[in-house]
């Protein structure tokens, strides 16, 4: 009797199988649902670094009579000057001039969790010169051989292209930084303005733009907020040969509006 008692307390192969295929339905339910969390979790974590980055960016300009921290490529120094996440580290906690100590770790300020590329051109990392966000903005002074050295001695694109925040209009609807892991600063290179003096094709936003969450991005703005803007659908082109290999950062078919759609989101200069 109690042999057949213990039998009949079992499961048969059956429902085990019916079982576990409920489970694996379930699941199979609840992952994208769990995956969408996961992203939008990511999004709010970034968004809230990039608000913490705006707070020292406003130091900055209190402490540099209002001055916005110029643009530049960050992967080397530019014209001699720092490149712009070097003059944040004072306003982070951080010091630049301790070559051999925090400086060469990178801030998790500087990245954005859902950026899988956050090294560019494959490089590895290398202190404080690389982040997940750029800078809007275009700055270039005149030298001999530059070939436009007459009627405009210095080019000034974008908030971060030389100008102060008291010059800045409407900062509500400016952008002053946004996401990226290839370039460090961003602009509009198609701009009738800016392209005849041919900047690098490289800090065009349809090269640089990173949308990282859910065909999104977070934009920091002149007065500090913050908020996503989603991609404009445009006209597939062709990856540069340096960023064929880059499968985490480049959006074909994804675009910011550019200067002349929305000039206000581009500010000065254009």
């Amino acid at each position: 009797m109690m042999v057949d008692k213990i039998k009949k307390s079992g499961f048969t192969l059956i429902e085990l199988l019916v079982v576990i295929s409920i489970i694996a339905l379930l699941v199979s339910i609840l992952m994208p649902a769990l995956n969408k969390a996961r992203g939008q979790a990511r999004a709010i974590v970034c968004a809230s670094g990039m608000k913490q980055i705006s707070v020292a960016f406003n130091t900055y300009s209190i402490d540099n009579d209002d001055q916005i921290p110029t643009a530049r490529l960050v992967m080397s120094d530019d014209e001699g000057s720092e490149p712009w996440i070097w003059s944040l580290l004072p306003y982070i906690g951080e010091n630049k001039n301790d070559l051999e100590g925090s400086f060469e770790e990178p801030a998790e300020l500087w990245f954005c969790p859902s950026d899988k590329d956050p090294y560019p051109l494959g490089l590895s990392p290398h202190g404080q010169k690389y982040t997940s966000y750029a800078m809007n903005g275009y700055h270039k002074v005149a030298s001999s051989g530059s070939g436009w050295s007459g009627s405009s001695p210095e080019l000034k694109f974008g908030p971060a292209g030389g100008y102060k925040i008291s010059q800045i209009r409407f900062g509500s609807e400016c952008m002053l930084m946004m996401e990226t892991s290839y370039y460090g600063q961003v602009y509009d290179m198609y701009n009738k303005k800016l392209k005849k003096y041919n900047p690098d094709y490289q800090g065009h936003h349809r090269y640089t733009s990173g949308f990282y969450h859910n065909n999104g991005m977070n934009i920091m703005f002149v007065d500090g907020h913050v908020e996503r803007v989603k991609g404009i659908d445009a006209e597939k082109v062709e990856a540069p040969d340096t960023l064929k290999s880059q499968n985490y950062m480049y959006w074909e078919e994804l675009s910011l509006p550019d200067s002349e759609e929305n000039r206000l989101l581009w500010g000065p200069g254009y």
